[in-house]
């Protein structure tokens, strides 16, 4: 079964608090994701340079679809709620989410 990456990405512009990201909202949420069997690991990436059409993407990889939805499920609505409401404290832009499944690589 292929592993399975979510994405998360700040657009352009959204004045995003990668210190605050890294130190205040990212630690629940890894903590939320990593709860379920299948969490393989995460990478937040930010861009060098200018043309970037994001200011900072997440990625979060799991070992297949399934781990990756079992994951989502162990968040609580209350913990999912508390993410939201934190969006402000970082960026002033909603985050794009999707997921893929990795076909090769090494």
């Amino acid at each position: 079964m292929p592993a399975a990456s979510l994405y998360i990405a700040y657009p352009a512009g959204s004045e995003f608090n990668v210190d605050y990201y890294k130190n205040k909202h990212l630690p629940p949420a890894i903590a939320g994701w990593s709860k379920a069997a299948g969490f393989v690991g995460y990478k937040l990436q930010t861009p060098v340079g200018q043309g970037s059409p994001y200011d900072a993407v997440l990625q979060v990889t799991f070992e297949s679809l399934e781990a990756l939805g079992k994951s989502q499920a162990a968040i609580t609505p209350e913990q999912m709620q508390a993410l939201k409401d934190d969006v402000p404290n970082f960026s002033k832009n909603p985050a794009a989410h999707w997921v893929m499944e990795v076909q090769d690589g090494a």
